[in-house]
């Protein structure tokens, strides 16, 4: 009877264990996400089991803690893209010196958005990607509106409808391209699994000798 009872409890307990091994070691916000594991530095892991491996300095300087966020940076660039007409006509309005400062604003709002949400969430090499890339795509829209509206201007007279226009057009599309490249940049990265080789030598005793040899985890 009890060896029954022993055989029906290991049969319940088997896909239970075999969800845990599936779970164990990926990233997680509450313990609700890890089934009957526990949510431990943000990592699924048997609280009775060995420490999970963290992330490495390198890993850090790419993916930082392994959450993801890209619902928050993809708000973010959203919001700096459409702040940037709205400077754009600030400049317009201006004259002299404050026609520069609001010149040179125009570039803060789409280059640092992006670029300080990847920072803030310790992913480095991104965040410079991130800076590097709206910055030049910023400076880029202002040249292509402003070659538009030399070449579809009469003579001497700069046409300033088609300059905005091109702005526009292409300033969306390419703030679209990147605020994707943001979000795939601030995806959910789950932690690698320990590469390391351990080998340990073993030697047992046995009726009439001994027995040596090697053990090792891969």
């Amino acid at each position: 009877m009890r060896f029954a009872l022993l055989l029906a409890a290991l049969t319940v307990a088997a896909p239970a264990f075999a969800d845990d091994d599936a779970l164990s070691g990926s990233t997680c916000e509450t313990t609700v996400d890890c089934g009957s594991l526990r949510c431990v530095d943000g990592v699924c892991r048997d609280p009775l089991g060995p420490a999970p491996r963290r992330m490495t300095v390198g890993d850090d300087v790419m993916f930082g803690s392994g959450k993801g966020y890209g619902a928050e940076v993809a708000a973010i660039d959203i919001g700096a893209t459409l702040v940037e007409p709205l400077l754009m006509l600030a400049t317009q309005a201006s004259r002299d010196e404050q026609q520069t400062i609001f010149g040179v604003a125009c570039f803060l709002p789409v280059s640092l958005a992006g670029s300080a949400t990847h920072w803030a969430h310790g992913r480095v090499v991104p965040g410079i990607i991130s800076f590097f890339a709206w910055a030049s795509h910023a400076g880029t829209t202002f040249v292509v509106a402003g070659l538009f509206g030399l070449t579809l201007g009469h003579g001497f007279n700069f046409d300033l409808g088609a300059a905005w226009a091109a702005g526009l057009v292409f300033g969306g599309l390419g703030a679209a391209a990147l605020t994707a490249l943001d979000v795939w940049m601030a995806r959910k990265v789950t932690p690698r699994a320990p590469t390391l080789a351990h080998i340990v030598p073993s030697f047992a005793p046995t009726r009439g000798g001994a027995m040596a040899g090697v053990a090792g985890t891969f």
